[in-house]
């Protein structure tokens, strides 16, 4: 068996024994969408007819020496040369001594890194050698392989790459899932400390356009959150006074997604270009809870120098 690195610039010289069969092997998956061989029955000087000589005779009659078997065409011959093609094997089988002449293969195959089909030609010299039909002829092989060392480095690249660019989205969805649950824990605590009593009011309704609703909507009665996760547009954010109006609100965001609006309110009204969602509280309490700091937050203290 010989093995050949590809190169499209090779002319790779083939040595066969007439009335040896000649296999030669194409990257996994490839198909023959081509196999033109020279013809050499049109130079020679037709021998005369008689016992033993002449053509060989083949069942159905003479075939025209044209282009050989493509892709799943199965088997075609004349006096010289024997070619079939059986998924990505060609075999060749000389039924006579050949000069030194050109044989080529197309194949098609698909770029596992692009998906797109890709062509590639082989270049052959074909020739035969005398001597016994054996394993021991000199340069003569059963089989000729080809690998593609190009093709399999620039897979192995391109699939370390992605394994890269997965472990680092899984890397960032863990870090944002840690920070989203760090920042619920902080608001649980807040809402349960003595000096803040409360409960978190979960008791929201939207109406409007969905693709404006946030994953998720709270208060703990001095502040409304709301969270838009992972690359999620935050739309305008206006609240809704008694008389219809509206106002801008305040607020502030965190690199997790979680936007912390600095009031709570009855009516907040999210914009995006054309789109409008109204997010209701349904369990709106005007009083609210003051968190005995002077300002809307338990951990700024407002103090008052004379």
């Amino acid at each position: 068996m010989r093995v050949i690195a590809y190169n499209p610039q090779q002319v790779v010289k083939l040595y066969a024994v007439p009335g040896a069969t000649l296999t030669i092997q194409l990257a996994p998956g490839e198909t023959v969408a081509g196999l033109p061989v020279s013809d050499q029955s049109l130079l020679d000087t037709p021998e005369p007819a008689g016992p033993g000589n002449g053509p060989i005779a083949l069942a159905g009659g003479p075939v025209t020496p044209s282009e050989r078997a493509g892709a799943g065409r199965g088997a075609s011959t004349d006096r010289n040369l024997f070619t079939a093609v059986r998924g990505n094997f060609v075999m060749l089988k000389p039924l006579r001594d050949l000069d030194p002449q050109p044989l080529f293969i197309i194949g098609r195959s698909t770029d596992p890194t692009t998906g797109k089909e890709v062509m590639r030609a082989y270049t052959f010299e074909l020739s035969t050698r005398e001597g016994p039909l054996t394993a021991d002829a000199p340069d003569t092989y059963y089989l000729v392989r080809f690998t593609y060392p190009a093709e399999e480095r620039a897979a192995a690249a391109a699939a370390a790459a992605a394994r890269r660019q997965a472990a680092n989205a899984a890397a960032e969805t863990r870090r944002r899932e840690l920070a989203d649950r760090q920042a619920r824990e902080r608001l649980v605590l807040a809402s349960t400390n003595a000096a803040t009593p409360g409960v978190l009011n979960w008791n929201y309704d939207g109406q409007g356009d969905r693709d404006l609703a946030p994953a998720e909507v709270w208060d703990d009665g001095q502040s409304t959150f709301l969270r838009f996760p992972g690359n999620r547009r935050v739309p305008a954010i206006f609240s809704v006074l008694a008389d219809g109006r509206e106002a801008a609100v305040n607020y502030s965001a965190n690199t997790s997604g979680l936007i912390t609006i600095h009031q709570t309110n009855g009516t907040f009204r999210l914009r995006d270009g054309g789109l409008v969602l109204c997010i209701l509280n349904r369990a709106f309490d005007a009083t609210g809870r003051n968190p005995g700091t002077g300002t809307t937050s338990p951990d700024v203290v407002r103090e008052i120098r004379q």
